[in-house]
């Protein structure tokens, strides 16, 4: 009795299954063919990914540059920022610590 092997209906297109003149599994051979086919469809694919990400070595650098000034200018941006709060809040801070001074002379000074 011969073994025969045939690949499960996910891998198959069904436009390639059917059966052999006595009404059986189709050949090992078609299924070969049909093995074939899908690993050279596959290999395209790879070729075609493989192309994009070197085409990627191209493009990112540029873009990466470009995205990173903008990052620099953006960071010096909101340093300013932070500077200009930064001073706005000693100098609020400097005027509440001289009232609550001239306060508590003043209070020192009642008693």
């Amino acid at each position: 009795m011969k073994c025969k092997l045939f690949l499960p209906a996910l891998l198959v297109p069904k436009r390639s299954l059917g059966t052999s003149a006595n009404g059986g599994i189709q050949p090992m051979a078609d299924h070969r063919k049909i093995l074939d086919a899908l690993v050279a469809e596959m290999l395209g694919d790879i070729g075609k990914l493989h192309d994009a990400v070197d085409s990627l070595s191209e493009t990112l650098p540029a873009q990466t540059e470009a995205a990173e000034k903008r990052l620099f200018a953006l960071v010096a941006l909101l340093n300013s920022a932070g500077e200009a709060y930064k001073s706005q809040i000693e100098a609020y801070t400097n005027a509440q610590g001289e009232k609550i001074r001239v306060q508590m002379e003043a209070d020192a000074a009642v008693r």
